[in-house]
């Protein structure tokens, strides 16, 4: 029973491996039927003549195509030719420079901030833990009626029933005085929060206004205009904006750019067509130095948002340029 077990079982991998032959063979067979064809049409086409004329057009036909193809998957279309097919317009692109400087001080708080900063400390005063006064001054000496005397002032303070002032500092009778002299003292007095350009209401300094942002405008004829030049041929947006600003206030002003690229375009809304004229503005900042105007001091100045806005609205005799042109830069001002 044993070998006849095996001889059947030898038997089915005869079977089977002639099965797994037949089939390798016939998936085989197309390709050894495509090299016999293509055998076969290369050897009818060798028949005929190398330097016969259908067999050199053909060759030639071929290479050329192969340059064609080469050529334009490497290098795509000719930049040249895309260049001088787009149309040219007649309209002039201008680069204008909305330069800003930075506030100098923190702004005063609005009463609703005064009263929040009043409510925190009443309510972090009262939640402290008792000053044991006691274990620092002894009852009854000059430092706890000095310590007694301190207290209740801060109370009233607190409480809105008393302000403090440079008299009260002044009529101290026991100033503290870390080292050093008077004069040294003077050079760290505090400077008014008005400056003698707010006083007098001169507009073409840096030196007004610190608590608010400013920009630079230029005065061309009668109107406030930002600094813009029109653009030369190959001369970038950021290239040409500062330039307006150096030729009217010299070179010493450090001026920083966001970006390269335009936060908005005057008119505000898209050019309708390629002949219409487009001023694209962008964004700067003022880093350090002074300006230092080749000719008066009248034709530039420093403004705040709503100067500005005095200076292009139309109750102030604003023709529609002006207008338009405040509509445009309105959206990109800080308060």
């Amino acid at each position: 029973m044993s070998a006849s077990a095996g001889t059947s079982a030898s038997a089915a991998l005869v079977r089977m491996s002639g099965v797994r032959t037949a089939r390798s063979s016939s998936a085989a067979r197309p390709s050894s039927s495509y090299r016999l064809c293509a055998f076969s049409t290369s050897s009818k086409s060798s028949n005929v003549s190398p330097n016969s004329p259908e067999n050199t057009a053909s060759a030639a036909e071929e290479a050329s195509l192969r340059t064609s193809s080469v050529n334009t998957t490497a290098s795509g279309p000719d930049e040249s030719k895309v260049q001088s097919s787009l149309p040219k317009g007649k309209g002039k692109i201008s680069a204008a420079l909305l330069l800003a400087r930075s506030p100098v001080i923190l702004r005063q708080p609005s009463p609703l901030e005064s009263a929040y900063f009043q409510y925190n400390q009443k309510l972090s005063a009262a939640l402290e833990q008792p000053f044991v006064k006691d274990f620092y001054f002894k009852k009854g000496s000059a430092a706890e009626q000095k310590f007694e005397a301190d207290q209740a002032e801060r109370r009233q303070i607190l409480s809105g029933q008393k302000t403090s002032s440079r008299a009260d500092l002044e009529n101290d009778t026991a100033p503290v005085q870390v080292g050093g002299t008077e004069a040294e003292a003077e050079l760290y007095t505090t400077q008014p929060r008005r400056t003698k350009a707010d006083v007098e209401g001169v507009t073409a300094t840096l030196d007004r206004r610190l608590e608010r942002t400013l920009y630079l405008v230029l005065k061309e004829g009668s109107s406030w205009r930002l600094p813009s030049k029109l653009l030369d041929d190959g001369e970038s947006l950021h290239a040409a904006a500062p330039k307006p600003v150096h030729a009217a206030l010299g070179k010493n002003l450090d001026m920083w750019l966001a970006s390269h690229l335009p936060v908005a375009v005057l008119p505000s809304d898209t050019p309708a067509t390629i002949d219409d004229d487009a001023t694209y503005i962008l964004r700067a900042q003022l880093i350090a130095g002074a300006a230092s105007p080749k000719t008066n001091t009248s034709g530039y100045a420093w403004l705040t948002r709503e100067e500005m806005q005095n200076a292009l609205s139309p109750s102030q005799g604003a023709n529609k340029d002006d207008v338009s042109h405040w509509q445009g830069i309105q959206d990109l001002l800080n308060e």
